[in-house]
């Protein structure tokens, strides 16, 4: 099973947050395009200066959308309306329902976390991209500054190999 199929796994075996669930659909799209483009460009993918940009467009996407969704899981954890909850639940001493309600919070953030990194997984191992996410985020600068300088014959030029 690839990493990106792994995230999708991930994604369906957990119960999210309602506010959550349809980033979560959203999620299993972009990870079914980056799963069709990087099996129809594997060979392209085989070294880092042929990978399509389409598929790094995708994969871009898919890290914004994974912080993205930490963010709303962070938002729904200190809405105002949450807070008030557990303030409600502690002072009527219903532990259990709070000790509920903070699990289904640690767990959706440890399931974010466990799916970002088999993203950084997926780039590093399958696209050759030593520095993770990082390397995929900056991609463009990375590549083509080290390689522009270099070509220009100028000092400080670091050209950037799988």
């Amino acid at each position: 099973m690839c990493q990106l199929c792994a995230i999708k796994d991930i994604a369906a075996k957990e119960t999210w947050p309602k506010p959550l669930v349809s980033s979560i659909k959203d999620l299993d799209f972009l990870i079914e395009t980056a799963h069709t483009d990087f099996e129809d460009n594997k060979a392209a993918c085989a070294d880092k200066t042929t990978i399509p940009t389409s598929l790094l467009e995708v994969l871009r996407l898919l890290a914004t959308s994974l912080q993205e969704l930490e963010n709303d899981r962070v938002k729904w954890w200190t809405d105002p309306k949450k807070r008030e909850q557990r303030k409600r639940l502690e002072a009527t001493c219903q532990t259990e329902s709070l000790t509920k309600l903070q699990k289904i919070n640690n767990t959706t953030s440890d399931t974010i976390e466990a799916m970002s990194a088999r993203l950084g997984t997926f780039v590093k191992w399958s696209l050759s991209m030593n520095g993770g996410v990082w390397d995929l985020m900056h991609f463009d600068k990375v590549q083509t500054g080290g390689e522009a300088k270099a070509a220009k014959g100028e000092k400080g030029a670091a050209v950037v190999e799988a």
